[in-house]
């Protein structure tokens, strides 16, 4: 079907084939064409839509295939929602790279070092530091003050103290995590968890 447009109109949706266009005004000019490759506006006037889809989260514009944020899609050993925060170009790109670097500081704290995107530019989506004495087995990742959420700007988030530095669509992050977290042994481990958010 064809819209034929001789006078201007106002739309509050436009949806071609199940699909919601974005806002603007359409002429036959525009180019809304069908799989044919016909257009579907045609005449002199114009149509004036006043809202379209709902924009998706910073996620979504990233994952342009629909990856999911918890799967891994290029199998390189990285959730998607990881790279997306720590930086990845796209859902394809290797992310390997762009992991923690892991230092001890002078007192033997456990000490992660990465960038990830700043509140501007991810979204709801969170980065948490996660340790453990233990690999998770009795000293739990994910344990009532083994998991802390990187703040925004630079502070102190349990015992986690937190360094952040910005850089453009970036914070570079430094992480220490105190010695004592290794609940008297002489081992500990951190990495990074992703959450999608609401």
């Amino acid at each position: 079907a064809k819209l034929v447009m001789n006078q201007s109109d106002t739309v509050d949706q436009l949806w071609i084939d199940g699909v919601q266009q974005a806002a603007g005004d359409y002429t036959s000019a525009s180019g809304l064409q069908d799989i044919d490759g016909n257009n579907l506006i045609s005449g002199g006037g114009t149509l004036t839509v006043l809202s379209g889809p709902a924009a998706g989260s910073p996620y979504d514009t990233w994952a342009t295939g629909g990856e999911l944020f918890d799967d891994d899609e290029n199998g390189d050993g990285v959730a998607n929602g990881v790279a997306f925060l720590l930086g990845a170009a796209d859902p394809n790109a290797d992310a390997t790279g762009l992991l923690p670097t892991v230092s001890e500081d002078g007192s033997g704290g456990l000490v992660l070092t990465f960038s990830m995107l700043n509140a501007a530019n991810r979204g709801a989506a969170s980065l948490s530091t996660q340790h453990s004495a233990d690999l998770g087995d009795t000293d739990a990742w994910d344990a009532a003050g083994n998991e802390e959420v990187v703040p925004e700007t630079t502070s102190t988030v349990g015992v986690v103290d937190f360094v952040v530095t910005p850089n453009g669509s970036l914070n570079d992050v430094v992480a220490t995590i105190p010695v004592g977290e290794a609940n008297g042994g002489d081992k500990l481990f951190g990495r990074v968890s992703a959450d999608e958010g609401p």
